[in-house]
């Protein structure tokens, strides 16, 4: 079996260079170059293996690259290889070409091979599990990336035993923080218009860099994007026409609580199972996060109320939006409801990237709550956060203290304060609390 250029290189004197990594050599000329902070800093030495999930067009692959060329580097000819999942036709084949890779190494140093895409490849884990079990991989730590999280998570569970010792396994690869955005900015750049940019971006580095350097989001990006979200919709046998009437629902309703039934009665599917097969795969491909009703008297979570539905990747939202929003302007130009609607879902996305980063479970809730007539958008176990696009006050969440005694409410508007345990602050210091 032929080996790839980039492997052939790992076992050259003259090593692995930039100009062999394709996306890491495109990565040189760009203007806007963003780190990627999700809680990986720095590979560990110890052999496993590393899952890490993300959405496409976030930088997976570019990231990749860079701890490849920088374990080629430290460890030396023959000890790093790379595989192409997106190239792989089965798990046998899979397994055959790891099988050479570990033939070939240098068993003297740190033995590493990444796997981009590895969810490309049905069944993989039956290739890394057969390796494993045959001794082959042991002494190897193998860094796998993809997009579907479902398929990682059925994956990784079914090697129990076969991961190494390490501290950590599972990874989600997050949008750019505020922050990281922030950097990049001119700095006469206006804070309405920055959060608006950095908004309809989603965090994702291709459409941030697209935005800074043509003040817009190019045609090529938002197309990259539909294509991936309808293709894993067509992949999974399911009608796109149906996805793209969910997705216009989604939009209609805002941050309003739904019941399965009510969308499936609104869109023509046939029940409510159909819906939610549509809505997992959404949330599988990390574009989309279900929010659960909290039970007051209950005081725990309850899965047959009426749910929310949050974007947690605005660039797929901004792609699927009834009028695309191309540049800041457009966002900014929306009616002030829209706009509270899309603010929601930024705080949505801050909150479940903050989980991701620290490791939380994919499937950790973060549900919302009624008091009457009243709503707490997000709830968490000492902190509560209610979004609001203009004003606010303390006066109008003093309920809260009746509902959540031993709880902290931080309101984010656009008026400060501060009130004991109730507190306002800006979207733009919540966004600058965390990197």
């Amino acid at each position: 079996m032929k080996i790839n250029k980039i492997n052939e290189k790992s076992l050259s004197e003259a090593g692995i260079q930039i100009s062999d990594l394709p996306n890491l050599n495109a990565l040189k000329n760009q203007t806007f170059q963003f780190e990627m902070n999700f809680g990986l800093p720095i590979l560990p030495s110890a052999p496993g293996l590393i899952v890490v999930r993300g959405a496409r067009q976030f930088g997976k692959s570019t990231w990749l690259e860079g701890q490849l060329l920088k374990a080629a580097q430290k460890n030396g000819a023959g000890t790093t290889f790379y595989l192409n999942g997106d190239a792989i036709d089965t798990s046998k084949t899979l397994y055959q070409e790891l099988l050479l890779l570990t033939d070939l190494m240098n068993s003297k140093n740190e033995n590493r091979i990444f796997i981009d895409e590895i969810t490309s490849v049905k069944n993989w884990e039956n290739a890394i599990k057969q390796l494993w079990d045959e001794g082959h991989t042991r002494n190897t730590l193998i860094v796998t990336t993809g997009s579907n999280a479902k398929d990682l998570i059925r994956g990784t569970e079914l090697l129990p035993g076969r991961k190494g010792k390490l501290a950590r396994n599972n990874y989600i690869f997050i949008p750019i923080s505020y922050n990281e955005f922030k950097k990049h900015i001119p700095k006469n750049m206006e804070s309405n218009v920055a959060i608006a940019t950095y908004l309809i971006s989603g965090g994702s580095p291709v459409a941030a860099a697209s935005l800074l350097s043509s003040g817009c989001i190019e045609p090529y990006v938002f197309q990259l994007v539909e294509d991936w979200i309808l293709g894993a919709v067509s992949l999974a046998g399911k009608q796109r026409a149906l996805a793209l009437a969910l997705f216009a629902k989604l939009y209609e309703r805002g941050a309003s609580p739904l019941s399965l039934t009510k969308i499936a009665r609104e869109t023509g599917a046939a029940n409510n199972t159909v819906v939610l097969s549509y809505l997992e795969i959404f949330i599988d491909i990390l574009c989309l996060n279900r929010s659960f009703a909290f039970d007051l008297q209950e005081s725990n979570i309850s899965f047959r109320k009426e749910s929310k539905f949050h974007f947690v990747n605005l660039l797929a939202a901004a792609t699927f939006a009834k009028n695309r929003l191309h540049k800041a302007s457009d966002f900014l130009s929306l009616p002030e409801a829209d706009q509270g609607i899309w603010l929601e879902w930024l705080v949505a996305q801050e909150l479940w990237r903050r989980k991701m980063k620290n490791g939380n479970s994919l499937e950790s809730l973060i549900p919302f709550a009624k008091y009457g007539d009243k709503e707490i958008d997000f709830i968490s176990d000492t902190t509560c956060y209610e979004c609001k696009r203009g004003q606010a006050s303390a006066e109008e969440f003093e309920w809260f203290r009746r509902a959540f005694p031993q709880k902290e409410l931080i309101v984010i508007c656009s008026t400060p304060f501060s009130s004991g345990k109730i507190k306002g602050i800006t979207l733009h210091d919540f966004l600058s609390q965390c990197e």
